[in-house]
């Protein structure tokens, strides 16, 4: 038997909702941060994944503030 473990499964969850609100437009640090937790994601998945969307460069304030939105 194959269990999926529910903290990888919610940690997944939470880069593909935050690649998806990135998508529709660009979002600071904190916005971001702040629509995760409005999703119910706990706040360790939170932190995890705003570590790794900056790890990979898909989030950064100093961007997104240089293009003024």
């Amino acid at each position: 038997m194959n269990a999926t473990d529910p903290s990888k499964e919610q940690e997944r969850q939470a880069v593909i909702s935050s690649i998806r609100i990135l998508t529709a437009s660009p979002k600071s640090r904190r916005q971001l941060e702040g629509k995760l937790k409005e999703k119910g994601f706990n706040v360790k998945i939170v932190e995890k994944t705003l570590s790794c969307l900056e790890g990979e460069g898909l989030l950064n304030d100093r961007i997104y503030a240089e293009e003024g939105v």
